[in-house]
């Protein structure tokens, strides 16, 4: 029952659309990355949410650590204050997690749909799981084996049956490049998240003797980032070493247009953000259309430790997180001082920017 109702709604259009791009291009590998931008296409509002939830949960996180502090014995207490810190910002805890569900299923149907024309006996004359007009068409073709040649990879050998006739041998190159490639495409996502989409707000404060537990704490952080970022990308490459080459080349197609996604996501997001800081800054702080602009555009360039500050400025015409600290200094201090939001944005991204220097920064302004 659950299997029809799989191979109905979810696996069967996927794989079918597959088998019609491969008869249009005649390539394997060509219609596995049409197929993959199509699909992320139509997951583009998921993503796109999951990018908003995130800044969201991030703006709030200064709050919610301070909840935490507050109502450490009180659980009940702490699940009320949080919900009601969720309701204030329009945020549901469980969209994250409901988008990712949604996600994986159509993610996984793609990649049985890659690993059917890998089958031992399958070619264009029985290819199981399609519809009769795009099995006519495939037919139509009149190949009795499917064309798996990319860039001089067979798509349906295996690396390592390759390299088992010498790694470092002519016919290996073009695999050993395949594997290199993939390597650093794992890493794609996993840089972009951390580099350029941090969704961790440092807690930088004043030189002071560190506590085993905190030093245990980021030594622990440290070395989870790097096996995030390079240790486990080097482990998924080697086990796609016994499969056929095509998973590769999925794998490869997924993580380049899933990070392309991310930052093209992320720069719609800073250009709708751009235009309600402009809109904020003209109407309810009087900026002239020539300093606004300007403005906004140095606010969506705020170090990615407080940048969040500046979507909560154009979503709520104000700043509601105050708590966050840069050198145990809060931002509420710097908003006392400076009055105008924006500048003393401006003001905390340059302390944020020299951490070291953050007492002395206010106390110039």
């Amino acid at each position: 029952m659950l299997g029809n109702i799989w191979n109905f709604l979810i696996y069967g259009p996927i794989h079918n659309l597959l088998t019609y791009l491969y008869v249009i291009t005649g390539s394997l590998g060509l219609s596995t990355f049409i197929l993959i931008i199509v699909i992320r296409i139509v997951l583009w509002p998921m993503v796109a949410k999951q990018y908003r939830d995130t800044k969201k949960i991030r703006s709030i996180q200064p709050r919610l650590d301070e909840l935490k502090e507050k109502y450490k014995n009180d659980p009940t207490g702490m699940a009320q204050a949080q919900q009601a810190v969720y309701k204030e910002i329009n945020y549901n805890p469980l969209g994250c997690f409901t988008n990712f569900l949604i996600q994986i299923p159509v993610l996984i149907a793609l990649y049985q749909s890659v690993l059917a024309f890998t089958k031992s006996g399958v070619t264009p004359q029985n290819m199981p799981g399609l519809y009769p007009f795009i099995e006519q068409i495939l037919k139509g073709t009149g190949q009795s084996s499917f064309a798996t040649d990319l860039f001089g990879i067979q798509l349906l050998l295996s690396p390592g049956s390759i390299f088992s006739n010498g790694l470092f041998a002519s016919p290996a190159i073009p695999y050993l490049i395949l594997l290199l490639i993939l390597g650093l495409s794992n890493m794609l996502p996993t840089l972009v998240s951390m580099k350029l989409m941090n969704t961790q707000v440092p807690k930088v404060k004043k030189n002071e003797a560190k506590t085993d537990a905190e030093t245990m704490q980021e030594a622990f952080s440290s070395s989870l980032n790097t096996s995030t970022l390079y240790v486990m990308p080097v482990m998924l490459t080697l086990s796609m070493t016994p499969l056929p080459s095509i998973v590769s080349v999925y794998m490869i197609a997924q993580n380049i247009i899933s990070t392309v996604q991310q930052l093209l996501v992320k720069y719609l997001h800073d250009k709708k953000l751009s235009k309600k800081l402009v809109t904020v800054l003209k109407n309810k702080y009087a900026y002239s259309n020539a300093d606004a602009e300007p403005t906004a555009a140095k606010l969506l360039r705020l170090s990615q430790s407080i940048n969040f500050l500046a979507d909560e400025l154009g979503e709520f015409d104000h700043i509601k997180t105050l708590s966050v600290k840069i050198h145990d200094i809060p931002f509420e201090k710097v908003l006392k001082k400076i009055k105008d939001p924006a500048k003393a944005l401006l003001l905390f991204d340059r302390m944020a920017k020299t951490p070291e220097k953050a007492e002395e920064i206010l106390s110039q302004a």
